[in-house]
């Protein structure tokens, strides 16, 4: 996991047209990256550690852009629960 507070971030990268809505603010979104180099970086020095490892070929790069921070998280999948 990665958190970068909001005013660090390539920001406008994130930003799609299915985002903003008929009034102009920005809807948050879950994102996830394609051709993730940070996967790849983890994969990478895994494989100096343990070169027959695979359980990161299954990962996910997911990005959740919150109000003043951004969390990036590494993981196989995701459930989404109302609280």
């Amino acid at each position: 996991m990665q958190t970068t507070t909001i005013d660090c971030y390539p920001f406008s990268n994130l930003i799609i047209d299915e985002a903003i809505d008929e009034n102009g603010y920005f809807q948050r979104y879950l994102l996830e990256v394609t051709d993730s180099q940070w996967i790849k970086a983890l994969q990478d020095e895994l494989r100096l550690i343990d070169p027959h490892a695979t359980f990161l070929e299954k990962a996910h790069h997911y990005i959740f852009p919150f109000q003043d921070i951004v969390v990036e998280i590494i993981a196989w999948g995701y459930q989404l629960e109302e609280v």
